[in-house]
């Protein structure tokens, strides 16, 4: 029994392929969902007022932006004046 909760999961021929699938499916529909909000940006950001549905960049930005990755920041600048 201990021989069977030792094996690793690079021991296990079905482990290794469940891990690929399910680490497959969830990068899939990642960028499944980036591709499907891309052409909505236009609709989503237009003013309701104009028959958009008024949303800040920043919201629609949770779906356009890696989870992990840092919010831009643009590098700083120095005025004509320094």
């Amino acid at each position: 029994m201990t021989e069977i909760i030792r094996e690793r999961l690079s021991d296990s021929f079905k482990a290794r392929w469940a891990a690929l699938i399910i680490v497959s499916i969830t990068m899939m529909m990642g960028y499944f969902l980036t591709d499907v909000m891309a052409p909505l940006e236009t609709m989503l950001e237009t003013p309701a007022s104009e028959g958009g549905l008024g949303w800040p960049s920043s919201d629609y930005g949770v779906f356009s932006v890696h989870p992990g990755a840092a919010p831009y920041r643009p590098a700083c600048t120095r005025s004509a004046h320094d």
